[in-house]
Parts: structure tokens; sequence; C-alpha cells
């Protein structure tokens, strides 16, 4: 089911409110699990807007939990993936022999961890343990070298045709052409054995040996895989996402709105999900980009200024989860990390004082414990081009800026736990240098 915000209410309780009845028409029972699930391939440094879905999602599977509902938040991380994406930091030619690969082969080319994919993973993983979302992690590469999805594969396999049909119907009557690919076709993305690259053509699978045959276009490789032990690749993209959703009962996930168009890989998966693994869609929730001043949407294309460790680093965890709160999934909203981050944290403080002083809305306070749940933030309204200042003069001692914001009015008699209370402000302009050009 695609479902998008009528508005009127806080987008959060008319989301669990239309989830919930939705999950009652088909048969979910109060006792079942509620999976929620977000996901993505780490193809590249990681930029902030990807934190809005797994946000949304956390967000979610917190109030369902809190309405009484067991739940369940899953990341799948799709390191199995290929090698596709050069990053701003190299060319293709000095990474040429990587190109094809499954993230989780190739190199870190900056250091520090077994492989690419993993590097990214780490990371961002990290940042999202920082502003308080901790879901459970799906390494697709491990989930595929278990032999888990062995089952479905086989079934993609034997319904080849189907999954062939739902992808390419509206092109029917087809044309000698799409009929000899609708032959030849298989939904998968094979390894080669030998070069590890994904340039592989199926040419057959053979029931009775359980074995897949490929010539492989890079290398000249002519081998077979045994499904039983030694497969070396995956489901394509569309089947891949259905089988998901089958195979862990994925009743909820957000989708940006190009994969909720009617030919959209929602739709499409929604069709394969039924007809060839016996399988249901998920409740999905339409969610609109970030941008930043001048780009509607945020990419890899921005580099370094669209980290999503920059956000994390650079604001308080509270804070980036009340940019999330307060604008609603199906709007977009931009982030400006270069001339607006002193705007953030002065907004951000007019909203805590209204908290504080009494003039917060119910929603205010709703928001506002959700937003602060578990995650650090500074408590006192001091503007961030101060709390620059004093950690500056400090040398980057937190202790001392600390000190020298407690000497300034009002803050000269704060009780004596001021140092835990501003230290995550403090932590965040620390922070400034790394990120500054």
């Amino acid at each position: 089911m695609k479902y998008e915000i009528k508005g009127g209410s806080f987008w959060l309780d008319e989301v669990a409110d239309a989830l919930l009845l939705y999950l009652d028409t088909v048969s979910v029972s109060a006792n079942d699990t509620i999976t929620c699930a977000a996901g993505m391939t780490p193809s590249c440094p990681i930029h902030f807007g990807i934190l809005r879905e797994i946000a949304i999602s956390h967000f979610v599977a917190e109030e369902l939990s809190r309405r009484g509902r067991k739940t369940r938040l899953i990341y799948y991380w799709d390191d199995f993936d290929h090698f596709c994406k050069i990053p701003w930091f190299t060319t293709r030619e000095a990474i040429k022999d990587h190109i094809g690969k499954p993230l989780g082969k190739v190199p870190d080319f900056q250091g520090g961890y077994p492989s690419y994919g993993e590097h990214y993973m780490k990371v961002f993983e990290d940042g999202l343990k920082t502003i308080g979302i901790h879901p459970e992690y799906n390494y697709q590469s491990q989930v595929y070298a278990s032999g888990a999805y062995l089952k479905y594969i086989r079934q993609a396999i034997e319904k080849r045709d189907v999954i062939f049909d739902i992808i390419n119907g509206e092109k029917k009557p087809y044309d000698d052409k799409l009929l000899a690919a609708r032959e030849a076709y298989y939904p998968l993305e094979v390894y080669c054995s030998q070069c590890q690259r994904d340039l592989v053509t199926v040419t057959g699978y053979d029931q009775e040996s359980d074995s897949i045959s490929y010539e492989c276009r890079a290398c000249g490789t002519v081998s077979s895989y045994t499904l039983n032990d030694s497969f070396f690749g995956k489901l394509m993209w569309k089947a891949n996402w259905a089988m998901r959703w089958t195979d862990d009962i994925v009743r909820y996930e957000s989708s940006g709105e190009n994969q909720l168009t009617e030919t959209g890989s929602y739709a499409v998966s929604s069709r394969i999900a039924e007809q060839v693994f016996g399988g249901q869609a998920p409740f999905s929730l339409l969610y609109r980009f970030i941008g930043i001043p001048g780009i509607a949407k945020v990419s890899r294309a921005q580099g370094e200024k669209s980290l999503s460790t920059r956000l994390t680093d650079l604001l308080e965890p509270a804070i980036i989860r009340w940019l999330f709160l307060k604008n609603s999934p199906d709007k977009p909203f931009s982030i400006d990390m270069d001339n607006g981050l002193n705007r953030m944290y002065h907004e951000w403080d007019l909203f805590m004082t209204k908290i504080t002083d009494g003039s917060a809305t119910a929603e205010d306070k709703r928001i506002f414990g959700l937003a602060t749940k578990g995650v650090e933030f500074c408590r006192y309204p001091i503007p961030f081009r101060t709390v620059i200042a004093a950690t500056g003069i400090a040398g980057g001692d937190e202790k001392k800026a600390a000190e020298l914001l407690r000497s300034i009015h009002p803050y000269k008699d704060a009780e004596p736990d001021f140092f835990t209370k501003v230290l995550p402000r403090i932590k965040c302009t620390k922070n400034l240098s790394i990120h500054t050009e």
C-alpha cells in the first residue's frame, strides 16, 4: 500500500494510525511483530539526505512500540551490489580494475577498513548510533553467502518469465527481439569466479544438477555455479527487494517519490513479491528529498559538503532528530551546513526556550520529547558563535571552554554540572576544523 500524508495532525500520529488500520485489513494480529525497514547501497561516501529514510522508519517503529506493539527495525546494507559509482576523490582510470566487483571485494581506497563497502557502512552506523538510531543490520553479502536466500533464487529462476513480463509488461505485444530476450532472461546478477566482476551472461540453468552456467564478458571465463554451495551472485534489484519483503515479512518501509510512481520500483517489486514469492509489499510512506540551498536534492555529487558525517559532527544529536520530526516527510526541505549552521542552532534554542518557559504547545512538547530521547543536547541556549569563540580561546580544551562560558552572564551561577550540560555543543564546535575548507 502506498501512502501519502494528508496533513491536519502531527505526521507521526497520522502515519501510525494509518499503518495500524492497514495492518488490521491484512489480518496482522496485535501480537505479531511489525517489521519496519530501510536500506541502501554503500556505493560511495554517504550524504546526509540518506538519513531521512531511516529516521522516519525509526520514529514510526518507536511510535508503534509506544502504543504497545512489538516492532523490529532492520537496515539493509546492499554491500553485495557491484561497485560502479566513482567517488570524487579518485578517477575511473585509477580504480578501473575494481569496477563491477561486489562492494565487499573492493579495497578501501582511503584506508582503515577491510573493504570499500565496509568503510562507508561503519561510518554511517556510527552516525546513526550518535543520533539514537539502533537498527538491526542486515549485510546482504553475508546473508547471500550463508545460503539463506537460495530458495528464493530457485523460485525466481523457475518463474523468470513471470518476472520478465512484470518488468516489461507495458511493451506487449513483444516483438521478436523481446521474445528472444524473454527466453534468455535470468533475474540474476552473477559475479565471475575468476575476475569477480558482474560482466556475466547467464547461459542456462540445469535443474537436475542445480547449477547455473555463465560466460564472463570481461575475462572470457566460461564456467558454472552450483546453487547449493558455490553460487557467487544475487537477485536483480526489483526481485531482491520483493524477496526481502517476503523473507522478513516487512510491514513498513518509506519510499522516495521516484520509487512510488505507477511504473516505479515499488509497483514492480510488489507484483514480483505476490506472483513469484507469495509475499506482500509493505505499507510504504512517500517521503521527499532533502536539499541544500540552490539544489533540490542532496546527492553524492555535492561531495564533502553533503556528507552525513558533516551533519552528525556539527549538529547536536537532538537537533538532527528535531529537523526530521518537525518537517513532515511529504515536504522537501533544505539544510544549509555552510551559512545556516548558526541559524539552525538559534532556531533550536528558541524552540527549547519555549519548552522551558511554558509557552510550548502540546505538539511542541511531543516533538521535543522525541527529539531529545536518549541523545545528547546542550541544556543552555548559548549562541553557537559564543561557544565557537570560547572553544577557540581555550585551545580546544573542553573544560576550559566550559569555564569560560560559565563566567559569562547569565551562566556564572550555573549549577555544578554545567560542564556536562554544555559539552555536546562544545564537541560540535571542536569538529568545525575537520569540516572547514
